[in-house]
């Protein structure tokens, strides 16, 4: 079992490269600037978040030149919407997978990533995928990976018959270690006139739960469940049993079981420490037959020390919308 262990990305870690502007005016954002006249419901972008008028600002006034998140202005004039990331940044300062950034064509992320040996991407849009990793003098670390994102036919009818479904997700593990590290992610539409996207992308170490005496098998046991949850909203009429539906966002749930070496129990109590309350990426397998068991959530667990040998955790992963 794989687990991501993230790095906080901030908007200095991206680089030359990325296509996405700080304040991207094609998809409607305009940038907050010192000294202008605002009018209530007016939205400005500062410090990678939509901030909304709540109080009309004239030009050249002393409240104009407050920025939007400053001690002065946030609650007095404005408030900042934590659920409107900036299109650049949705991927990295936004928890949820729905958030998404969005270009025409292709997006693309120049990411310094020191020391990081994995990644994770999910809630992508797109025809295939690019990543390459080079130290800061252009010396490439690894061989280029393009990946087209199409999933593998169940069986010759689905291959033959059915719509083939696009792959949403991509995670890669073994990104050499090195103290320089940047990372380049392209995500890419065949149609350059149709929106790419992605809803969230991490970097960091993966770490492993190894079986017992191994240290390249997976520990997790026979027995992990996968259920997909949506959150839908129902309102029913107790007379008559209509009921209106509203659709929800959905997310998969997954627990199980993973048996390691006793001697490593306070390793992985440390690992679950580090992860508890955020959210991370968690790959049980690389087989494509245990892909489904994979999601971005929260993950919590308890080390059982039932013997002196071997150690199971019970885990369960609160998948995110």
């Amino acid at each position: 079992m794989n687990i991501l262990l993230p790095k906080i990305v901030t908007a200095g870690m991206l680089l030359a490269g990325t296509n996405i502007p700080e304040v991207d005016a094609t998809a409607g954002e305009v940038a907050w600037v010192s000294g202008s006249a605002a009018a209530i419901g007016d939205r400005r972008y500062y410090d990678s978040y939509a901030h909304e008028c709540v109080k009309p600002i004239a030009a050249g006034s002393t409240e104009s030149v407050w920025a939007p998140s400053s001690v002065e202005a946030q609650g007095r004039y404005w408030l900042k919407d934590d659920d409107a990331p900036s299109n650049r940044m949705a991927p990295f300062i936004d928890e949820y997978i729905y958030t998404k950034a969005r270009r025409k064509g292709e997006i693309v992320y120049v990411l310094r990533a020191p020391f990081a040996t994995g990644l994770a991407i999910h809630g992508i849009e797109g025809d295939r995928v690019e990543v390459t990793a080079a130290d800061d003098m252009g010396n490439a670390l690894m061989p280029p990976i393009v990946r087209g994102l199409w999933e593998q036919a169940y069986g010759l009818w689905e291959y033959l018959f059915s719509d083939l479904q696009r792959v949403e997700k991509f995670t890669l593990l073994s990104i050499p270690l090195h103290p320089r590290t940047t990372i380049t992610v392209r995500i890419v539409r065949n149609n350059a006139d149709v929106d790419a996207a992605v809803g969230w992308i991490s970097v960091g170490q993966w770490k492993a739960l190894y079986a017992p005496g191994s240290s390249t098998r997976g520990g997790t046991q026979y027995g992990v469940e996968t259920t997909p949850k949506a959150y839908n909203y129902f309102q029913r009429d107790d007379n008559t049993g209509k009921y209106k539906r509203r659709t929800g966002r959905k997310a998969t749930l997954i627990s199980g079981r993973v048996l390691i070496d006793a001697k490593k129990g306070p390793a992985a109590k440390a690992l679950l420490d580090k992860v508890l309350g955020i959210p991370v990426a968690i790959e049980v397998s690389q087989l494509d037959r245990y892909s489904h068991i994979s999601t971005v959530g929260f993950l919590t667990g308890s080390v059982v020390n039932d013997n002196p040998v071997t150690a199971p955790i019970n885990f369960k992963v609160e998948g995110n919308v």
